[in-house]
C-alpha cells in the first residue's frame, strides 16, 4: 500500500467548538515534525493535514480550485441557489437485466433477507454497495454499563439456550450457565454492576421464558427443501433452502428479546408458507409457526391457508423479489407494516413516526440504504400510489392470517 489516510472529527457537530485528536495521531504528528522538514523550511505537519467542511455541499467543494471538487449532481443546484429539481438519482437505469439463473433458482435466505429490507438487498447486491453499519470495533476496555445492543443480545441469548435446553435443564441452571458465559465472554460488566445489569435483561424476558417452557422443546431438526414457483413469465422458479427449528410436537419455533417487528412477522409467513407446502415430508404433529417476544406470542396456525392458497401467496411474493432485485421497491420495513396494520383495523393511517423517526427512535428514512434510493425523489415515496399497493398486498394477508395473545 502506498498511501496511510487518518481521519478524526476536528469540530464537534452540534456546536462546532474543536475537538483535540487521538494521543496517538499527535504523537505521529509531532514524530514527523522532529524527523522531517517540508522544502518551503515549514513544519511537514502543515502539508499532510488537511481540514474537510461538514457537509458535502459546502460551495467550496465546488471551485475548481478546490483540491477536492465535487461532480455530485445533486448538491450542484443548491449551491447555485437554483431552484429546479436536480435530475433523478437512479443507478439502477442502466443495469443488466437478471442473470437467468438468479431468476431461475432463489435461496430461501435470499428471499427473506430481501424482505428484512428491500433496498438493502437491491443495493448491496445489485449496486454492489455496503455500509459498514455493523462494523465490528474491538474495545480496549471493560465493559462498565450495557448500551441497547448489548441488552438486547443478552435477551436474545437466552432466550435462545432457554428453546435448546429447557426440556432438559432447570430455568434456574440455565439462566446460571448463560451469566457464566458472558462473564468468561468479558461481554458482563464485572461485579455487582454485571449482576445487576444481568438480572435486569432476565426480568425483561421472564414472560417469554414463561412462555417457552409452555412449548415442547425436545426433538429439534431442520429440513432441506425444494419447490417450484409460477413465475409470470410462465417458468418455473426453483425456490430452495433449509427450514430450522422445527419441533415435531409444537411446530416452526422463533424467538426475538423484544417487540415483534412486520418485518419478523412477514419473515415467519413466509417460512409457514414453505411449512404449509411441505406437510406430507415431514413427521410432525403440528404445523403452527410461532414466534415468542417479550410479551406476546404470536403465531400462524397450521390451517389458516390451504396448500393452494400457500402456493399463489408464495408466488406473488417471488414475483416481488424479482422486481426489487431489478429496481428498487417502494417497500419499507416500519411504515408498509404500519400502513397495512391500521387500515386492517379501519383506522386512519398516519406514518409520520415511521417514515421520519421520533424521539430516540429512527424511521424508515434514516436507514442509509433507503436514504440513498430516496435522496433525489421530488416526492416521499410513502405519498406514492404503488407504496400503498405494495403495503396492502405484502402485509394484508400476514395481518389477516397471524393471531395473538399475551404469553403469561
Amino acid at each position: 500500500r502506498e498511501k496511510l489516510i487518518l481521519s478524526y472529527h476536528a469540530f464537534d457537530p452540534k456546536n462546532n467548538q474543536p475537538k483535540p485528536a487521538s494521543i496517538l495521531i499527535d504523537e505521529l504528528l509531532d514524530y514527523i515534525d522532529q524527523r522531517f522538514i517540508s522544502s518551503e523550511g515549514k513544519k511537514v505537519s502543515d502539508n499532510i493535514c488537511f481540514q474537510h467542511h461538514l457537509q458535502p455541499w459546502h460551495q467550496d467543494y465546488f471551485l475548481s480550485s478546490c483540491r477536492w471538487q465535487s461532480y455530485d449532481r445533486f448538491y450542484l443546484p443548491l449551491v447555485q441557489n437554483k431552484q429546479e429539481q436536480p435530475p433523478r438519482y437512479q443507478h439502477w437505469q442502466d443495469l443488466p437485466k437478471l442473470e437467468s439463473e438468479s431468476v431461475q433458482a432463489i435461496r430461501l435466505a435470499d428471499l427473506l433477507n430481501f424482505y428484512r429490507n428491500p433496498a438493502k438487498a437491491f443495493i448491496n447486491n445489485r449496486l454492489k454497495i455496503r455500509f459498514d453499519d455493523n462494523e465490528s470495533v474491538f474495545e480496549d476496555n471493560e465493559p462498565i454499563a450495557l448500551d441497547h445492543l448489548q441488552a438486547y443480545q443478552i435477551k436474545q441469548r437466552l432466550l435462545e439456550e432457554f428453546i435448546k435446553k429447557a426440556h432438559k435443564t432447570r430455568a434456574d441452571e440455565l439462566i446460571g450457565q448463560v451469566k457464566q458465559h458472558l462473564y468468561y465472554e468479558g461481554f458482563l460488566p464485572p461485579g455487582k454492576v454485571g449482576q445487576a445489569a444481568f438480572e435486569q435483561q432476565v426480568n425483561k424476558v421472564d414472560k417469554a421464558i414463561t412462555a417457552l417452557q409452555g412449548f415442547d422443546t425436545e426433538g429439534v431438526f431442520s429440513q432441506a427443501f425444494q419447490l417450484k414457483i409460477n413465475s409470470d413469465n410462465a417458468q418455473k422458479v426453483l425456490l430452495s433452502g433449509q427450514l430450522a427449528n422445527l419441533y415435531p410436537q409444537t411446530g416452526l419455533l422463533k424467538t426475538r428479546a423484544g417487540e415483534v417487528k412486520g418485518v419478523d412477522l412477514l419473515r415467519l409467513w413466509i417460512e409457514h408458507l414453505i411449512l404449509t407446502l411441505l406437510q406430507d415430508q415431514l413427521a410432525m404433529k403440528n404445523f403452527h409457526s410461532i414466534i415468542i417476544a417479550d410479551k406476546k406470542v404470536r403465531y400462524f396456525p397450521e390451517a389458516c391457508v390451504s396448500r393452494e392458497q400457500a402456493q399463489d401467496y408464495l408466488q406473488e411474493l417471488v414475483k416481488y423479489y424479482l422486481q426489487g432485485m431489478q429496481q428498487p421497491l417502494p417497500l419499507f420495513p416500519q411504515s408498509s407494516y404500519h400502513l397495512a396494520e391500521q387500515w386492517a383495523k379501519g383506522e386512519e393511517a398516519k406514518l409520520s413516526g415511521q417514515w421520519y423517526g421520533g424521539w430516540g427512535r429512527d424511521g424508515d428514512k434514516d436507514n442509509d440504504y433507503i436514504a440513498m434510493l430516496c435522496r433525489q425523489l421530488e416526492n416521499e415515496p410513502i405519498n406514492e400510489e404503488e407504496f400503498a399497493l405494495l403495503a396492502e398486498r405484502i402485509y394484508q394477508p400476514v395481518i389477516r392470517h397471524c393471531h395473538d395473545f399475551k404469553a403469561d
